[in-house]
């Protein structure tokens, strides 16, 4: 069959995209209504008011001296990147600017960690599918979806960019994408503290990515590099009094935190335990994530099955969706701070569970995939076993009539036969015909058994034949008696 154009391939790749992130956008602007408050609505006042009253380079000054205290180790944390630059915050002057930048940061996450899968499974449909339920599970009710400028979600996108450069570093040889990638780890340690787990999550993708502890060290070095870089900057901020989060291993509380916090980024699950009403949420606002789980799993269910994922690839992604949903609130529950009764409960969790969602979205794809293969659900598959024991002999073929299926692979119909069958009924032999129809992109060939039609046509000549000497022996005696008369 004749092979799509690749362009044309990324271009309707790129078109399904968009048609999935504009059903999320639908969804999640219900985001939009909450207002902002608590330390949330502190800060953007205080940055819309010093903004209102510099320039937009003054203010950009006054943001580069403030980032460069990290570096200078005046700060408890180092976190240069955590708080949004004088660029962004030209996108905070209303507040559904700014809830529409955290929708846009969080469908940037979560394309980037499905191209990830994408490079991961060596299909896009899976890939598109995990980003459709990665955008229909986001936890709306969290406060990461609507205050906190997006930091975790920022942190991942950074995490997932420098993942993507490894790829190209090891497809390359290129030096300049392990630098790239180093440094986009690097950002993604100093936006927070989320961006070291994913660092190590890179190191364990790319052991079980190269089958080597040897090769994933080398291969996630970069990585690596710019992780051990900032977390010196951390560990040298420390000493100026402490981040505030000393480490417990209170192993009962970690794993009950660890649950809790992985919960909260189940969507609609903090409102249900609370028994709170949705409020702003009518039932049209919830008809997109229903869309978004169509899209999610028509590309799951008709296309991912073609594009045949090896069992491997999607135990490696269900691997990969679940640290990244279940390492962060690993990394939370390790701190006191966060193993207070209050702090994190059934109820809430904290904000990276804006971020994890997607890693839960990825789960979900890679184990709805996993029952498609083994046959828990069905999907259109099987096609070719299903043409082989059919029991009839038929060809598919290409416009050029070269044979890309066949119910009989060992015994072909003659390319002569073909040829002529694609103008008219061919004949196999005295009892198979060969007769075809056009299909989109080639033709189908099939063979018709006439044997029984060939066995009735004998018989009739048979008693053609019979009734024929019989009329010759009634006409000889007739003749006989004339002659006698």
């Amino acid at each position: 069959m004749k092979k799509q154009n690749p362009a044309i391939r990324r271009l309707a790749l790129a078109v399904l995209y968009l048609a999935v992130f504009a059903a999320a956008v639908m969804y999640l602007r219900v985001t939009i209504s909450v207002p902002a408050e608590g330390d949330d609505k502190l800060t953007l006042n205080g940055w819309l008011y010093d903004m209102s009253r510099m320039s937009f380079w003054q203010y950009a000054a006054q943001d580069l001296q403030a980032r460069l205290r990290f570096f200078l180790l005046k700060e408890a944390r180092f976190f240069p990147f955590h708080y949004p630059n004088a660029v962004a915050l030209l996108f905070y002057r209303t507040l559904a600017s700014y809830r529409l930048y955290i929708i846009a940061v969080t469908g940037a996450a979560a394309l980037l960690v499905s191209r990830v899968a994408a490079r991961l499974s060596r299909s896009n449909a899976v890939a598109l599918g995990a980003f459709g339920l990665a955008l229909a599970a986001a936890p709306i009710f969290n406060e990461g979806m609507y205050s906190y400028y997006a930091v975790p979600q920022r942190t991942l996108f950074w995490a997932a960019a420098s993942w993507l450069c490894l790829f190209r570093l090891y497809d390359t040889r290129r030096r300049a994408w392990g630098v790239v990638a180093a440094v986009l780890a690097f950002i993604s340690c100093g936006t927070y503290e989320t961006g070291y787990v994913y660092a190590l999550l890179a190191l364990l993708l790319w052991v079980v990515y190269t089958r080597s502890v040897r090769g994933g060290l080398h291969a996630a070095a970069p990585v690596l590099g710019g992780m051990a870089v900032a977390f010196c900057f951390h560990f040298a901020s420390g000493r100026n009094g402490g981040t505030g989060n000393e480490l417990s291993l209170d192993i009962p509380n970690v794993a009950r935190v660890t649950v809790q916090q992985m919960a909260a980024s189940i969507p609609f699950l903090g409102p249900w335990l609370q028994g709170q009403d949705c409020g702003a949420i009518s039932k049209g606002d919830m008809l997109w994530p229903f869309v978004l789980g169509l899209l999610a799993v028509a590309a799951l269910l008709f296309a991912a099955p073609r594009e045949k994922v090896s069992g491997k690839a999607l135990g490696g992604l269900a691997l990969l969706g679940l640290g990244l949903w279940g390492a962060p609130a690993a990394l939370l529950a390790l701190s006191a701070r966060y193993q207070q009764p209050e702090a994190i409960t059934w109820k809430w969790g904290y904000i990276p569970a804006a971020a994890s969602s997607i890693g839960l979205g990825l789960l979900l794809a890679a184990g709805v995939e996993s029952c498609i293969r083994c046959g828990l659900i069905q999907s259109n598959t099987g096609y070719e076993a299903l043409f082989e024991a059919s029991g009839i002999r038929a060809e598919i073929t290409d416009g050029a009539l070269h044979v890309q299926a066949a119910s009989v692979p060992q015994e072909l119909f003659p390319a002569e036969k073909l040829r002529e069958a694609v103008w008219q009924t061919a004949e196999l032999d005295r009892c198979t015909l060969l007769k075809s129809s056009p299909i989109r992109g080639g033709y189908v060939f099939w063979q018709e058994d006439i044997s029984e039609l060939q066995d009735a046509l004998d018989h009739l000549r048979l008693v053609q034949e019979e009734l024929r000497d019989t009329g010759d022996i009634l006409k000889e005696e007739n003749a006989q008696k004339a002659r006698r008369l």
